[in-house]
């Protein structure tokens, strides 16, 4: 790779969500010498969560850069539990047109590699590279974009991407995208993914599961998924190139515990090179490990018995044997 090209690197995020995305701003920061660009975009983001951002500098060599996006282009677009931010992203192809590629990562994210493993990828003959998505609730959200996509043709999470914008703006207008998001608006679950798995309709290089291991999806045992992935999901839990807190077990929500996200710990490992370092004690006190594992026993008493319950423990373990050497 070419240092002198820098990475260009998306996120959408709102006050409320500076903290986790400085995480994942400083967790590539860490494992990359790289000159990284960020884009933020955002509504109103404040000037004092400016200040704490830029404050990232001191980690590496990058440059960001504020992308103030109206609201109102996706006033009527539903996002059910998430924030009006996650439908940003459609923008990104037309934010910078001198840009040919760029990544676009969700702010609930931990970087464990060198990015630039991810930004070396080609996408030269497709519309962007992800991994699919294999949480075991994706089937009925498949079944309905079966129609879009080819016959077979996987799903894809849209928190990791590595995309080609010149590939994409040749084929759509920004309103022609806008449009497919309107269209279906009333009958998506997953709102912005599942629109772009509609447009890219299947040309997507696909990537390791290890480049976007979703919460607690890669430790159900009863995924339709498990079996053609048996063997890359048990690599991909206990050595992930990007952990993604997707779900409620986010470390900020349940830091520690029986139910706690196997890497959760290495949120608060990044969390300490932020602004934001002194919320860590906030958080833990506010959950204690005994709160979080009580409410664990009170809905699954025979927790003991369950496959998900050993998975989730089995890596905790090998994570932290990985810290101790």
């Amino acid at each position: 790779m070419n240092n002198a090209q820098p990475i260009n690197i998306f996120m959408a995020f709102n006050d409320a969500y500076a903290q986790h995305a400085s995480v994942t701003i400083a967790s590539i920061l860490c494992n990359t010498r790289a000159t990284v660009h960020f884009y933020i975009l955002n509504a109103d983001i404040a000037v004092q969560t400016r200040e704490k951002i830029n404050a990232l500098r001191n980690l590496g060599n990058l440059e960001i850069f504020y992308v103030t996006t109206d609201k109102r282009l996706f006033s009527d677009l539903p996002t059910y539990r998430w924030p009006e931010e996650i439908w940003f992203r459609l923008r990104i192809p037309w934010i910078k047109i001198n840009l040919d590629k760029a990544l676009y990562l969700d702010s609930d994210i931990v970087v464990r590699n060198d990015i630039s493993e991810l930004w070396d990828v080609d996408v030269s003959n497709v519309f962007a590279a992800a991994v699919e998505d294999i949480a075991s609730g994706i089937m009925e959200t498949k079944k309905f974009l079966s129609k879009f996509l080819p016959d077979g043709m996987p799903y894809f999470n849209s928190g990791v991407l590595a995309m080609n914008l010149k590939k994409i703006r040749e084929t759509y207008g920004w309103e022609s995208l806008a449009a497919i998001a309107y269209k279906y608006r009333d009958v998506i679950k997953y709102p912005d993914q599942d629109i772009l798995n509609m447009a890219f309709g299947g040309n997507v290089r696909w990537l390791p599961l290890k480049w976007n291991v979703n919460g607690g999806d890669f430790f159900r045992d009863k995924s339709p998924f498990s079996k053609k992935y048996a063997r890359e999901i048990a690599s991909a839990r206990e050595d992930p190139a990007i952990a993604h807190f997707t779900g409620e077990g986010k470390p900020w929500i349940i830091p520690s515990g029986l139910s706690a996200n196997p890497y959760a710990s290495e949120y608060f490992k990044y969390l300490r090179h932020t602004p934001f370092a002194e919320n860590e004690a906030k958080i833990f006190s506010a959950t204690p490990p005994w709160k979080n594992n009580l409410r664990y026993w009170w809905r699954h008493p025979l927790f003991f018995l369950r496959r998900k319950t050993w998975n989730i423990r089995h890596a905790q373990r090998v994570l932290k044997e990985k810290f101790e050497q």
